[in-house]
C-alpha cells in the first residue's frame, strides 16, 4: 500500500497556502526573536502545522512565500494567539515578547525588520538594527530590511571572506553572508566541487541549514559525487517523502544529516536504510523510484567512508579467518582421538651418559646406570 504524501500546495489544493509557507514566515520570526539568531526548527514545523487552517480561513489571495505572510497583520494576530494558548514555555518566551514588543508596526514594517535575522546574526548587530527601527515608525525602515547582513559585508571580516571567494572562484557567493559565514573552508569546498548557488538555495527551501549542507558536499566529494546532483537527490527526497508536512519533512532532513555527519555510524544508518527500505516496500511508485535513488547515492557515500579502513578491516578478517581454522583443526583432532583412541607415546631412547678418559684424556662412552639399562634377558636354561 503506497505511504500518502500531504497534498501539495498548488491549482485545485484546498488551501492558498502551504505549511512550508507558514512554517518559513515562523521560522523567520523566531530567527529575529533569539538572541542569538538561531531557532528550534522542529517547533516552527509543529506551530507552522498548527496555525495553518486559521490563516488559510483568514487571509484572501494566493501567498507564495513567507516575507509575503510576514508582511500579514493576521499572521502575526493568529501567531499571538496560538502561542498564548499553548503555555508559558522557555521556547516560546522569547518569540511571544517579540511580537508584544513590535505589536503596533505595519505590516511591511514588521516584515523589513524580520527580514534582517532570515540568515542568522549576533545580538549586538541585531540590537543596533532593533534601535534603529524603532526610531522610524513611518514605513521607511523597509529600506534596510538587509542592514545587518550588510553591516556584516562591510565589516573586515565580510571583506575577507568576500576576498577569500572571489580567489577561489566563488564568486556567486561574495553577497551571501549565509555562505560566508560557514567560514574559509565551506568556500573552498564549494568551489572544489563547483556547487552552484541554485543547488545551495533548492536545499535552503525544503528546509536544510547552511551547516548541513556543507556536510552534504563534503560526502559528494568524499564518495566521488558530483555535488549539484547530490544536492537535487536530497531535495527531491524531502519533497517526495515528506510532502506538505514540515514535521516529516525535517524528520528526513534530520535524517540524512545525521548520517552525513558520520557515514560509519551505525544507528545513524540503520535507522536511514530502515527508512528507505519502508518508501521502497510500501511507498508510492514515486517514493519507490526516489527511494532506490536515495539508497545508491547513500551506500556510495558510507562505502567511501568505510573504504578508509578497508586495509584494517581485511587484516583484521584474514586473522579472525585463521584462528578459526586452527580451532577447527583442534577440534578435529580431539574427535579423532574420541573415535579411535589417542596414538601410543614413543618410548624415549636410552640416553647415553659421556664421561671423560683419565688415562686417554678422551671421551669414551659409559654403560648408563643399571636404573635406566633395559631388563636383562633370561638366561636360556639348559635341560
Amino acid at each position: 500500500m503506497a505511504i500518502p504524501a500531504p497534498p501539495r500546495s498548488g491549482v485545485g489544493a484546498q488551501s492558498v497556502l502551504s505549511v512550508e509557507v507558514v512554517t518559513e514566515a515562523v521560522s523567520a520570526v523566531m530567527r529575529a526573536s533569539d538572541r542569538d539568531g538561531v531557532i528550534d526548527q522542529a517547533l516552527a514545523s509543529r506551530i507552522g502545522a498548527r496555525i495553518l487552517p486559521e490563516i488559510s480561513r483568514t487571509l484572501n489571495g494566493r501567498i507564495s512565500s513567507g516575507s509575503e505572510l510576514l508582511g500579514q497583520q493576521g499572521f502575526r494576530t493568529i501567531l499571538s494567539q496560538h502561542l498564548s494558548l499553548v503555555g508559558q514555555e522557555d521556547d516560546t518566551r522569547a518569540l511571544r515578547k517579540f511580537l508584544r514588543d513590535n505589536a503596533n508596526r505595519t505590516g511591511a514594517d514588521f516584515a523589513a525588520l524580520v527580514a534582517q535575522y532570515r540568515r542568522g546574526g549576533g545580538w549586538n548587530g541585531r540590537m543596533e538594527t532593533l534601535d534603529a527601527h524603532a526610531d522610524r515608525e513611518d514605513g521607511a525602515a523597509a529600506d534596510s530590511s538587509h542592514r545587518f547582513d550588510d553591516t556584516f559585508l562591510r565589516s573586515p571580516a565580510g571583506r575577507e571572506l568576500q576576498a577569500h571567494a572571489l580567489r577561489h572562484g566563488l564568486g556567486w557567493a561574495v553577497d551571501r553572508p549565509d555562505i560566508l559565514r560557514l567560514g574559509k573552508d565551506a568556500i573552498e569546498l564549494f568551489a572544489r566541487t563547483n556547487f552552484r548557488r541554485e543547488s545551495f538555495d533548492s536545499l535552503r527551501e525544503v528546509g536544510f541549514e547552511g551547516r548541513q549542507i556543507k556536510r552534504l558536499v563534503q560526502r559528494a566529494e568524499e564518495s566521488g559525487q558530483d555535488a549539484n546532483e547530490l544536492a537535487r537527490v536530497h531535495r527531491d527526497s524531502v519533497r517526495i517523502f515528506g510532502g506538505n508536512d514540515a514535521q516529516e519533512r525535517q524528520r528526513w532532513i534530520n535524517r540524512f544529516d545525521a548520517f552525513n555527519t558520520n557515514p560509519r555510524d551505525e544507528a545513524a544508518w540503520q535507522d536511514l536504510d530502515r527508512s528507505l527500505r519502508r518508501m521502497e516496500q510500501e511507498g508510492s511508485q514515486e517514493q519507490r523510484d526516489q527511494a532506490h535513488r536515495q539508497r545508491e547515492a547513500s551506500e556510495r557515500i558510507r562505502n567511501a567512508r568505510l573504504g578508509a579502513n578497508l586495509t584494517t578491516t581485511q587484516a583484521t578478517v584474514a586473522a579472525d579467518q585463521a584462528v578459526t581454522a586452527v580451532s577447527q583443526l583442534d577440534a578435529a583432532a580431539t574427535e579423532a582421538d574420541n573415535l579411535f583412541g589417542a596414538p601410543p607415546a614413543a618410548t624415549p631412547p636410552a640416553p647415553v651418559i659421556v664421561t671423560r678418559d683419565v688415562t686417554n684424556q678422551g671421551p669414551a662412552a659409559q654403560p648408563p646406570p643399571a636404573a635406566l639399562q633395559p631388563p636383562a634377558q633370561p638366561a636360556s636354561v639348559r635341560p
